[in-house]
């Protein structure tokens, strides 16, 4: 007996040498991918990420992954995911998620949910926007007041901007700033707005006012007034202030069911505001349903999904849909097919989607699918983590 326990001990000893030494890390397999995906949101210039499924949420941060599983947070489970709206904080790497009044905020090291039950001004309240500042703060902008002049003969009233930033404590949402800007009621809509690498707050109503210094004993901004060849410029969504200059944003919010028209433009003096339509400049596929989702502006481009609609029912097609980019410089557009694939027939499963660098990841009603763009190949976001951690 004694030995084989020296040969083995010998055997042992001589193949130390050989023994490659493996770091081993915990890793946590990301199955709450596989389950309905809700949302999807890339924010490419900064490598991130975020997935909310009816089992959890995903965080990345380029290849660094973040699960928080609805098991452990069950608060998960509250939120309306399809309709809340996904901001992200490059500075903090703080995703916001804002749905009615829930505000959640999910990071590395961060998961805080909070609700809002601040009562604003009750005639305007459902005109409001949300934007973070370069620091990484949240703000809201509505109107606060109404003021309305009995002799000035005119049935039209202006309607007070109020910027609040968000404090999130048990006692209070918001910190006001109250302000002299206001919009008049033939103008009224939503004051979206964006901040600018200097920090200075544009608000995208008409007029457009670049606020340079806020707080709440004073308020320092310049009034553009803006017009628009055919139409009256209100207000555009989802703005975006480009390196060239222009605000860029949409006619109007877009769905699946109800997509974009048209791009605005405008620069930051009294230059008249401009309409790119979409079905002017770009020839869409006789089978799509227009461009339901915005995906990035980059500089003077903005990216589009444009959606096909198949089904078992109405046969397999050779397209899931497009991305389209939408050169605002020149009206030009040019159209990327995503083709269909046998682990992905047709878009009819499709709830969600949004492009991080050379992917499409695309939140089915089954799973998380990645497209690769270089390769036209369709997988699943699970099984390329489970082949992933085989071949480390």
């Amino acid at each position: 007996m004694n030995k084989w326990i020296t040969l083995i001990l010998v055997l042992l000893i001589g193949t130390t040498s050989c023994v490659d030494e493996i770091d081993l890390r915990p890793f946590e397999l990301p199955s709450l991918t596989k389950s309905t995906v809700r949302r999807v949101e890339a924010f490419e210039l900064d490598s991130a990420l975020f997935v909310a499924t009816d089992e959890g949420v995903m965080l990345l941060y380029g290849d660094e992954q973040i699960l928080f599983d609805a098991g452990s947070y069950d608060e998960l489970l509250e939120i309306e995911w399809t309709n809340a709206e996904v901001l992200y904080a490059p500075t903090t790497d703080i995703f916001w998620v804002i749905a009615d009044s829930a505000f959640l905020r999910v990071g590395r090291n961060t998961f805080d949910l909070h609700y809002d039950r601040t009562n604003f001004y009750a005639p305007t309240k459902s005109y409001f926007d949300y934007a973070l500042s370069p620091d990484g703060k949240l703000y809201r902008l509505g109107y606060y007041d109404e003021v309305w002049d009995p002799n000035s003969g005119s049935f039209f009233s202006d309607y007070m901007i109020g910027i609040y930033e968000f404090v999130g404590n048990p006692n209070n949402t918001w910190k006001e700033t109250q302000t002299d800007l206001g919009v008049n009621s033939k103008f009224l809509a939503d004051p979206t707005f964006v901040f600018a690498e200097n920090g200075d707050l544009i608000i995208n109503t008409n007029p457009v006012y670049v606020v340079t210094s806020f707080n709440q004993s004073e308020v320092v901004a310049d009034s553009i007034s803006k017009t628009g060849s055919g139409f009256k410029f209100r207000t555009s969504y989802q703005p975006y202030l480009s390196e060239t200059g222009h605000m860029y944003g949409l006619f109007s919010e877009p769905t699946f069911l109800t997509p974009v028209v048209a791009v605005v433009d405008h620069a930051l003096n009294e230059e008249e505001v401009r309409l790119h339509a979409l079905d002017e400049n770009c020839e869409m596929p006789s089978s799509s349903q227009g461009a339901v989702k915005l995906l990035d502006w980059q500089s003077d481009q903005a990216r589009f999904f444009v959606q096909v609609f198949s089904s078992p029912q109405t046969g397999e097609s050779e397209e899931l849909g497009y991305i389209m980019t939408f050169d605002l410089a020149s009206d030009q557009c040019s159209l990327r097919s995503l083709r269909s694939h046998p682990d992905l027939k047709w878009s009819e499963g499709i709830n969600d989607l949004d492009i991080l660098e050379d992917k499409v990841y695309i939140g089915t009603r089954e799973e998380l699918m990645v497209y690769d763009l270089n390769t036209d190949d369709v997988t699943s976001y699970l099984f390329n983590a489970i082949e992933n951690l085989s071949v480390q």
